[in-house]
């Protein structure tokens, strides 16, 4: 009884701890918005409603205590870090930008019908008989498309270019037409950086194979010296870091306190610093800007156009060769449309995340559906959590979460990345070898299960 107290108190005192990190978390967005952002007038608007920032204020505690903090799940993980990186900018765009309070409100009720989902959770388990033989040729087969996928490109476009050396210079590379990939090897590209390669790279790192490891991460580095894709690029440390880090027992506290007061001390520096203050800026407009509001921004922004004009469907989703749904945007490149009609770029591609997405083809209900739909991808990857273990679960999934502030979700279940993590989720179980000595035959392999 009194250990059950004592460990009571503990997770109570984390909590604490981390709910004081989202809230500096939450002002630090704020701050970047209002000193940083507000500069620029022509993708953000200051026009500040007290009511809406108390009304988001109260979402975010609301949503942050709809999160069972003290389980070691990586369902709990995974929604905390959608939760930081893409609810709490959107609120803060919301309240500064004086944006939606429809599309807001239903938003963060679909969020808390997820959390409530994550919580009923009873059972994680897939009924698919898992053979660790098929895991086995599985992951042959990823090692085999990172590697034909890497011979290919190198015979199509030659040696890489080192324009993207300088980060600031990947926007040139990328309209330059240096780098060229047929519309169905691109397919193999994204499967293989953000999916199959980070679960390589966590796998790995469980076993403490670490020139394999080595090996993968050059291997993402060179694709990102060829397409210049910034994402290519944060998926080396954002992996590891993650799984190595996972083998702690309070690492799911550790990582977003760290991570939180890190952000927080970021825009301190960018806002008010006096030495250096160009080069926090410039931190800033990669990490706080780039990753956390514009995708934000853009919620907001998609919601305004959506409202206005027909809503997608199910148009997008499949390939035309495999079943042609026509639609409305069938031959319209919607994203360059926003970006002339809002910012007036049509040379800029406005992307955003899953969250706009339910909203872009079925209006309210279609925000509900997504969030539903990713609370049960959660629960699969609990389910494997089970038989494969918290880390290799958490470096193997963390990118495709986290790219899902820019990236759909149902585009991506049909011959998209989230394909073949679902692939991964459902099949993969470890296996190891072992050799045993035999009367028949001297030593043969066996296959175990760990």
């Amino acid at each position: 009884m009194i250990r059950e107290l004592l460990k009571k108190h503990r997770y109570l005192r984390k909590d604490l701890l981390l709910f004081l990190s989202m809230i500096l978390f939450k002002i630090a967005c704020d701050l970047g918005y209002c000193k940083l952002l507000i500069l620029d007038t022509a993708t953000y608007k200051y026009d500040t409603n007290l009511i809406k920032y108390v009304n988001a204020m109260v979402w975010c505690i609301v949503l942050f205590f709809g999160i069972r903090h003290d389980k070691r799940k990586v369902s709990t993980f995974m929604i905390y870090l959608v939760y930081i990186t893409q609810i709490i900018p959107i609120s803060t765009i919301y309240a500064f930008g004086n944006r939606s309070a429809e599309y807001y409100n239903i938003l963060c009720i679909s969020f808390a019908i997820c959390e409530l989902n994550i919580r009923l959770q009873k059972n994680n388990h897939v009924k698919i008989k898992r053979n660790p033989i098929l895991s086995f040729a599985m992951t042959i087969f990823f090692y085999l498309a990172a590697f034909f996928i890497l011979i290919y490109i190198y015979k199509v476009n030659g040696v890489p270019t080192l324009m993207a050396l300088n980060i600031y210079d990947v926007y040139e590379l990328r309209s330059s037409g240096l780098f060229h990939i047929s519309k169905y090897m691109s397919y193999i590209l994204r499967w293989v950086v953000a999916s199959i390669i980070p679960f390589l790279i966590a796998k790995k790192i469980c076993e403490k194979k670490y020139l394999v490891v080595l090996f993968l991460m050059s291997s993402v580095f060179i694709f990102y010296l060829y397409t210049g894709q910034k994402s290519y690029l944060f998926c080396l440390p954002l992996v590891s870091i993650c799984t190595l880090w996972a083998r702690r027992e309070n690492c799911y506290y550790e990582m977003f306190i760290v991570g939180s007061l890190s952000f927080f001390v970021l825009v301190l520096l960018a806002c008010y610093s006096t030495k250096y203050q160009e080069f926090f800026i410039k931190m800033y407009s990669l990490l706080g800007r780039r990753i956390l509001m514009v995708s934000a921004n853009n919620k907001f922004t998609y919601y305004d156009f959506f409202s206005n004009n027909p809503k997608m469907g199910f148009g997008g989703i499949f390939p035309r060769w495999l079943i042609n749904i026509r639609n409305y945007y069938e031959n319209i490149d919607y994203t360059h449309v926003i970006s002339q009609i809002y910012y007036g770029k049509p040379e800029m591609s406005s992307n955003t995340g899953f969250l706009a997405e339910g909203f872009m083809r079925f209006g309210h209900i279609g925000t509900i559906i997504i969030l539903y739909l990713f609370s049960m991808i959660l629960k699969f990857m609990d389910g494997m959590q089970e038989r494969t273990g918290y880390t290799l679960v958490m470096g193997a999934f963390v990118y495709s979460v986290l790219v899902l502030t820019d990236t759909h979700l149902l585009e991506s279940i049909i011959l998209g990345t989230w394909m073949i993590s679902l692939i991964i989720l459902t099949f993969y179980i470890p296996v190891k070898y072992k050799m045993c000595r035999k009367s028949v035959k001297r030593s043969k392999l066996v296959w175990q299960q760990k």
